[in-house]
């Protein structure tokens, strides 16, 4: 797979244990220590009462063998977000080519976690035995805010 076109006002981020990179924002903080994330890139804080970071993660699981595709991954994950994400609520669902790239589930969801109601896009590919989910939180009081650096950062993903 090509490596992805750069991004104006984007930097590399590379994972060679997992053997993957996507880029994100230069002026996000990049977090590689964060307990069963690959990375997570957070943006910026607007001012002082600006209390939420929006942010994308970004998870790969070993899939262990199962033969697992794409819908059936999409049902199981949509299965679990319901147990863990108070009032969860689906609000859209597609399958998508990226640019000739991948085939890419996108889910779009609400709920509450702790105080904050929350807006989640998720973009999930499978490949290889394993899931890869590129995950944008928001929250719902402006839940587009960012999701144009999350298309950019989903877009430059690449399995090498």
């Amino acid at each position: 797979m090509p490596a992805a076109s750069p991004v104006p006002g984007y930097v590399n981020f590379g994972d060679p244990e997992n053997n993957i990179s996507l880029q994100y924002p230069k002026d996000w903080t990049l977090r590689t220590d964060v307990p069963g994330v690959a990375m997570a890139a957070l943006s910026p804080l607007d001012g002082k009462t600006d209390t939420f970071q929006e942010n994308v993660t970004l998870v790969v699981e070993d899939l262990k063998g199962q033969a697992i595709d794409l819908k059936q991954y999409m049902d199981i994950s949509k299965q679990n977000l319901a147990k863990v994400i108070t009032n969860f609520k689906l609000q859209d669902e597609d399958t998508l080519t990226d640019e000739g790239h991948y085939v890419t589930g996108l889910l779009d969801y609400t709920g509450v976690q702790g105080q904050s109601s929350l807006f989640w896009r998720q973009a999930i590919v499978i490949n290889n035995g394993k899931a890869y989910s590129i995950t944008y939180t928001a929250t719902t009081a402006d839940p587009h805010k960012y999701v144009d650096q999350f298309a950019n950062i989903a877009n430059t993903f690449r399995i090498n």
